[in-house]
């Protein structure tokens, strides 16, 4: 019985690391990014604050850039954030680099800004489910669930105060708040 029970682990596992077919956001919508954003960013881990900041993302031709910066405006880190998803993160630069910041922000980001499902609202792939739902109000979740266990999930909400990127992975206890400043596209 345990055998069954791990092996069935093991495939549930393996079938998330299988991706379902991705693709870059198509023209329109990145039309609608590249104003650019600013915001306050919050990392925690279950539960204990990580690190606040700022975050600032550029739309570029292949992807995007970005920088991240202390609560005075001092660099971090910057980098770039590719269409491709085999790519790491291009060109870290500050005095972050070698943390693993870099490449969770890489992944992150293009989660967030370029990756969407081939087919909406869901794509499939053996156990792997990658959907985009959008609600009434225009507020988005995106998840990626490996059967019933879900990989990573956002949902960007939209409020007269403002709009806000919620980022989590549960089984990391992993969640970023990523808070648009008034004002910090343009």
């Amino acid at each position: 019985m345990s055998r069954l029970v791990t092996c069935i682990m093991v495939v549930v596992l393996l079938s998330g690391c299988g991706r379902p077919g991705l693709y870059t956001v198509s023209g329109s919508d990145r039309q609608a990014r590249q104003a650019g954003l600013l915001a306050n960013i919050i990392i925690e881990q279950w539960g204990r604050h990580r690190f606040s900041g700022l975050l600032a993302v550029q739309d570029k031709y292949d992807g995007l850039s970005f920088a991240l910066l202390d609560a005075t405006g001092v660099v971090l880190l910057q980098g770039a954030v590719v269409s491709d998803p085999e790519e790491g993160a291009g060109g870290l630069r500050g005095v972050m680099k070698k943390s693993r910041v870099g490449d969770f922000l890489t992944v992150m980001l293009r989660r967030i800004f370029l990756e969407e499902p081939v087919r909406r609202p869901c794509s499939r792939d053996m156990l792997s489910t990658f959907c985009a739902e959008v609600g009434r109000e225009g507020n988005i979740v995106k998840y990626l669930k490996a059967g019933p266990f879900t990989l990573w999930e956002i949902k960007k909400i939209k409020t007269k105060a403002g709009n806000t990127i919620v980022y989590g992975q549960p089984w990391l206890g992993v969640r970023v708040a990523i808070k648009e400043i008034e004002g910090g596209t343009k």
